[in-house]
């Protein structure tokens, strides 16, 4: 190159120290931000997923040796096996981890609750809960508080 080309080249641009880590460190941040995120996602949704598999197994357990022996069809009536079956879930199935039982009939029907106002409402079953009714198996998810049967579950 000749000395005039040298004259007219670009002087490269210096960028200083801190200007150098303060882009380095929002940048870290960005992505350790965006990491984080990710991984409370996907631990939300294990959590949320072994909840509900430990809520089917309780329910199962709960259904088949506590409740079960008591709920026949007498116990769906006003009466002495009624008082039998509340009995039972009041003391034995009832706590900080199944705080309501409800009992339904394929129409939707409330047939047993521990919350008295609720035997003998209706409300509209999904399809899902309606297969597990028919089929026995057990359904569970997280209850959606803002669904009509659920209006007493807020606390």
């Amino acid at each position: 190159m000749s000395e005039t080309n040298l004259h007219r080249a670009r002087p490269l641009k210096v960028t200083s120290v801190p200007r150098a880590v303060a882009a380095f460190l929002v940048a870290g941040l960005l992505v350790l931000s965006a990491v984080a995120a990710v991984l409370a996602w996907a631990q939300h949704r294990t959590a949320t997923a072994e909840a509900i598999r430990d809520a089917r197994t309780l329910t199962n357990f709960e259904a088949s040796d506590v409740i079960g022996p008591a709920l026949t069809d007498q116990a769906l009536k006003p009466g002495a096996a009624f008082a039998a079956l509340d009995t039972v879930v009041r003391r034995r199935v009832l706590s900080s981890h199944l705080v309501r039982v409800k009992v339904w009939d394929a129409t939707g029907r409330i047939v047993y609750s521990d919350d008295r106002s609720l035997v003998g409402m209706r409300f509209p079953l999904p399809p899902d809960e309606l297969e597990a009714l028919l089929s026995g198996h057990t359904s569970a998810e997280v209850s959606h508080l803002s669904a009509a049967e659920n209006r007493d579950e807020k606390q």
